[in-house]
């Protein structure tokens, strides 16, 4: 099975340790890794297109301009869009999505686009189709609910427009979005994917290992991590995953 990333170099710090632990993590489990870019998003034939879009969309609804960062958490959705097999269904995770050692290439991928972790998009499956249309429906879902929206969301990247899309306690009608995109929202901290340091730990299949959830391991051992930056935090707990795994 295949799991795929996406990364643009947008000036954050220490990426390239958490890239090689994200790939090490998956590919010990048997897992294809692979790393896709802003080259790959390129190749879509409505990239240019997308991006304005996506600009576009940000400025009606925030009133501000998009930043790099926030044109690169859609345009990574394009970029899973272009993988050559249409039908082929694979997982796509943030590079901070780390394999416990428990997520086997045997665990069945639902036939649809598959939310792990709720409206946070850190970890989904799906296949190239499913991952275009969404690219669609960023906008058209967008320009459909503009009015609502803006009185909503002083933010609007993609988890945003997931949270207050496809989430009943934002949007009503969020059921038939989700039957038409053909979507599946889980959250099972459990089972699939959920934040380090939690009950959870010796069950769960892959730690979502966020800045908020280093600030907060930070925060709970202060005499080991009381001179690190998030950015070192982070990668101190990917270690001890992957030598707890070994």
């Amino acid at each position: 099975m295949k799991i795929y990333t996406y990364y643009e170099n947008i000036n954050f710090q220490k990426q390239d340790k958490l890239l090689q632990a994200w790939k090490l993590s998956w590919e010990r489990m048997g897992f294809e890794a692979i790393i896709l870019g802003l080259d790959d998003a390129k190749k879509h034939p409505k990239y240019d297109d997308f991006c304005k879009k996506m600009k576009s969309i940000f400025k009606k609804v925030t009133g501000n301009e998009l930043k790099p960062y926030g044109l690169s958490c859609f345009a990574r959705w394009l970029a899973y869009a272009t993988v050559e097999d249409k039908e082929s269904r694979f997982l796509v995770s943030d590079y901070d999505v780390i394999n416990s050692g428990r997520w086997k290439t045997h665990h069945p991928i639902t036939n649809k686009l598959h939310f792990y972790d709720s409206a946070c998009p850190c970890l989904v499956s799906g296949n190239p189709k499913e991952f275009d249309e969404l690219c669609n429906a960023f906008f058209d879902v967008t320009m459909q609910r503009i009015t609502k929206l803006q009185t909503q969301a002083n933010h609007y990247h993609d988890q945003e427009f997931f949270v207050y899309n496809f989430i009943k306690d934002h949007n009503s009608d969020a059921e038939k979005l989700i039957i038409k995109y053909n979507m599946f929202f889980s959250r099972r901290r459990c089972e699939d994917v959920a934040p380090f340091g939690t009950n959870c730990d010796n069950k769960v299949r892959a730690f979502h290992i966020s800045h908020h959830n280093s600030e907060i391991i930070r925060d709970q051992n202060p005499e080991k991590y009381q001179d690190k930056s998030l950015d070192e935090v982070r990668l101190s707990i990917t270690d001890d995953i992957l030598s707890n795994n070994i």
